[in-house]
């Protein structure tokens, strides 16, 4: 239901506005401080060492 006039319906729309867009803000920022940062790239495991000749 909206407000009788066009004024209050504005600064009504205005602030259901402002909400939403804390809201999305809040969340972000939750899921940033709760989220592990993520883990630094590894280095490729080293190559086995091959068999010499007559060792298998």
């Amino acid at each position: 239901m909206l407000p009788p006039n066009a004024a209050s319906a504005a600064k009504l729309k205005r602030r259901k506005d402002d909400a939403i867009i804390m809201a999305q803000f809040d969340i972000q920022t939750y899921v940033a401080r709760t989220t592990p940062p993520p883990a630094p790239p590894r280095e490729p495991a080293p190559a086995a060492p091959a068999a010499a000749p007559g060792e298998n």
